[in-house]
């Protein structure tokens, strides 16, 4: 039973994960846009850190991407 209910911590930890990565990559797309209209005042730091948030969010939904396919290949519920 303590098993089941790991999993079960588990599958919300990688949801949160999930979102996490997606925010990521909304916060990169946020800066960015700044960069493209013209509107940002620091260019340099708006496309350093929107290439950080870029990546690292990337990295995240990967990372969980794999996880499912593995966890898809061991015949475990996603």
């Amino acid at each position: 039973m303590a098993q089941h209910d790991g999993n079960k911590q588990r599958g919300w930890v990688n949801y949160f994960r999930v979102l996490a990565g997606g925010y990521l990559l909304y916060l990169a797309y946020q800066l960015m846009k700044g960069i493209w209209d013209g509107t940002a005042e620091t260019v340099a730091l708006n496309a350093a850190a929107g290439a950080v948030f870029a990546v690292a969010g990337a990295m995240v939904l990967w990372r969980e991407w794999k996880a499912y396919q593995y966890a898809k290949a061991q015949g475990r519920p996603g």
